[in-house]
C-alpha cells in the first residue's frame, strides 16, 4: 500500500490520492492514504497528502485518525506534522481512546508528552480573557 502513495506522489498524483479520504484497504481496515502514511511513518508522504488538502482527521471504520497510528507506532515526527495540520489530539475512536493512550500503551512517552502539551494549548488558547 504504502509503495502505491508513493509511486502516484512521485507521478504527479498526489490530489486524487488525498481526495480519497476513506477507501483504502489496510490490513482488513478502511484507512485514509493520510492515515495509512502516518502509520508506517511516512513523513513526506504524508505531508504531500495534506499539502494536497488530504482530511487530517479522516477516521477508518473504528474511528481512528492518522494521529492515533502515528501515535501508538511511534512516529514523533508524524505526529508533529499532523498536530501542526491541526489534528485533533482529543479525538477518540469506537473505543473512546484517544491517540495519547494509543502512546502511552505502547510506552511512546516523548509522543505522549507531546500530545498532552498540545492538548494543553487547545485549553488554554480557548479559555476567555
Amino acid at each position: 500500500m504504502t509503495e502505491e502513495i508513493a509511486a502516484a506522489l512521485s507521478n504527479g498524483d498526489g490530489y486524487a490520492i488525498g481526495s480519497n479520504v476513506a477507501d483504502w484497504d489496510v490490513d482488513g481496515t478502511t484507512t485514509s492514504p493520510a492515515e495509512c502514511a502516518a502509520r508506517n511513518g511516512l513523513q513526506d508522504v504524508a505531508m504531500a497528502l495534506l499539502q494536497d488538502q488530504a482530511d487530517v482527521n479522516a477516521t477508518d471504520e473504528n474511528g481512528r485518525t492518522a494521529l492515533h497510528g502515528a501515535a501508538g507506532l511511534g512516529h514523533v515526527a508524524v505526529v508533529r506534522l499532523l498536530l501542526d495540520s491541526h489534528a485533533d489530539a482529543g479525538a477518540k475512536d469506537v473505543n473512546g481512546c484517544t491517540a495519547r493512550e494509543f502512546a502511552t500503551r505502547r510506552h511512546h512517552s516523548d509522543i505522549e508528552s507531546l500530545l498532552c502539551d498540545h492538548l494543553e494549548l487547545e485549553v488554554k488558547d480557548s479559555e476567555p480573557f
